[in-house]
């Protein structure tokens, strides 16, 4: 059983099967729970093209700014 969920590859990969795997398991429950796993992986892929990289501080504003305003959209109600 073990075997089953291990993989041989990089570790940002690794990370990213992982991180879809929770994604996977928390459907069922509560909604909180499976957005939180999908924006895990969301940041995890956004940020995995950088790592070999220093990452900038304007790109890392925009991706925070980013995040803020997909909150505060679904928020609005009339």
């Amino acid at each position: 059983m073990k075997e089953i969920f291990y993989i041989e590859d990089t570790p940002a990969n690794k990370i990213s099967y992982y991180l879809l795997l929770v994604f996977l398991v928390t459907l069922p429950f509560d909604r909180l729970y499976s957005e939180l796993s999908l924006i895990g992986l969301l940041l995890h892929t956004l940020l995995h093209p950088a790592t070999g990289k220093k990452l900038s501080l304007r790109w890392a504003g925009w991706l925070v700014a980013g995040l803020f305003f997909l909150m505060v959209v679904p928020g609005q109600e009339k």
